[in-house]
């Protein structure tokens, strides 16, 4: 397992911040759209694992479609960041594997997003517009652990964006459980 350090941001304006990332000296990586599905394990976990994420994800850019599943352990927080356990695992056909989990009678939910990807200096950005939900971005530390030097180049790159923002502690999943229990 490696550790996940990431935050979230739920931004109005998504043209401004890409604008200031590739200003600021952001690589564009591509664009994909993504199709995950968190399956509900609360009835199989004892309670001091009810956090844990297990994702199914269908990532699909230029015709290619690539299958991944992800567990995630509970959350933590450090500063500004949100710290998880993580393991990645590709599968080639992972549309039988949701299908499976429909058949067991898994609870499930789905989130759809179009995610561009951006690297700049030590960490990974994500600009997303999840459908249902809005635009949001993503900022990820790539291979390093946070400090408060660390802390300190995510403020500055977050107040680079040139954007409005709220940080968000809620998984896309769990906003999305939220609004469409609202809607009952």
């Amino acid at each position: 397992m490696r550790e996940e350090y990431e935050v979230k941001i739920r931004v109005k304006d998504l043209s401004t911040a890409r604008s200031n990332i590739v200003r600021l000296g952001g690589k564009y990586l591509g664009t994909y759209v993504e199709e995950d599905y968190y399956v509900d394990l609360r009835n199989c976990v004892p309670a001091e694992h009810r956090d844990l994420v297990f994702r199914v994800r269908i990532r699909e850019s230029g015709g290619v479609r690539e299958g991944e599943l992800t567990v995630k352990g509970p959350k933590k927080t450090l500063q500004t960041f949100r710290i998880r356990d993580e393991v990645n695992i590709k599968i080639e056909r992972p549309e039988d594997l949701v299908d499976l989990l429909k058949n067991l009678k898994f609870k499930m939910l789905r989130v759809v997003k179009t995610r561009e990807v951006y690297l700049l200096g030590m960490f990974k950005i994500f600009l997303d517009s999840v459908l249902g939900l809005g635009d949001y971005v993503e900022v990820e530390l790539i291979g390093g652990e946070v400090s408060s030097a660390v802390d300190g180049e995510l403020r500055k790159l977050l107040e680079g964006l040139g954007v409005e923002y709220e940080v968000m502690s809620k998984s896309y999943a769990e906003m999305l459980a939220e609004v469409s229990r609202c809607g009952e």
